[in-house]
């Protein structure tokens, strides 16, 4: 191969890698989003209430929601938590924009 078409390989797999990142991105919202899966919506308005910095999630509740992303998390926990991370900091960033300026977000995970 010349050096070309390894540099357009290795392109197509980080593209093929960010299109996984918005997707598993994007179904970590729609979880977060859902009322039926513990309202973390409210959580998450809660904690900016409080200025607390660690968002706790049920992996129960998201292995009733899709047992993929709960296994996902399990298995491969770099893609997953990273994804998850960044939908819990979109989500804050739409209730409060200036609350992502004051530090991190910790996502922890409790049951199982």
């Amino acid at each position: 191969r010349n050096r070309s078409s390894a540099g357009h390989e290795q392109r197509s797999i980080m593209f093929i890698a960010d299109e996984r990142q918005v997707y598993l991105r994007q179904r970590f919202i729609d979880f977060l989003d859902s009322l039926l899966f513990g309202n973390y919506h409210k959580v998450i308005e809660d904690l900016i209430e409080s200025n607390e910095r660690r968002l706790a999630i049920d992996l129960n509740a998201l292995r009733q929601f899709s047992s993929d992303l709960a296994t996902g998390l399990l298995r491969e926990p770099g893609d997953y938590l990273l994804a998850l991370k960044q939908a819990v900091e979109e989500l804050v960033g739409a209730i409060d924009p200036k609350f992502l300026g004051h530090g991190d977000i910790h996502v922890t995970l409790t049951g199982g």
